[in-house]
């Protein structure tokens, strides 16, 4: 009887050996899966920063692009203002309308 005892305590423990040993290959396994999921987050991370990046430069040029336009609009506005001043010296000056008709229309006014 000790020694069925000992027989079935003996398979017992070979097999509480042989699941540990498969729990300690899916450990390997589930870290090997974490190392990848890291690697790859890691990989998506720089991935994002240099679209940040390049997203900021861009803004930073449209930015400029758009200061540059307000900026020659606001040329254009006083140029055109000064143009529809001169013709109205001009009128006033004697210098007939039609002398003043290839003029853009809008400084004719």
């Amino acid at each position: 009887a000790l020694e069925r005892h000992y027989g079935e305590r003996l398979e017992a423990l070979e097999l509480e050996k042989a699941a540990l040993e498969e729990d300690k290959v899916t450990v390997v396994r589930y870290k090997d899966l974490l190392v990848k999921q890291r690697d790859l987050m890691v990989a998506l991370t720089r991935r994002l920063h240099e679209r940040d990046s390049w997203l900021l430069e861009a803004q930073g040029e449209v930015d400029a692009a758009e200061a540059r336009a307000r900026h020659l609009e606001d040329a254009l506005d006083l140029k055109s203002l000064e143009l529809i001043s001169l013709q109205r010296v001009a009128l006033e000056h004697g210098v007939p309308a039609a002398a003043l008709e290839g003029l853009p229309e809008h400084a004719a006014r």
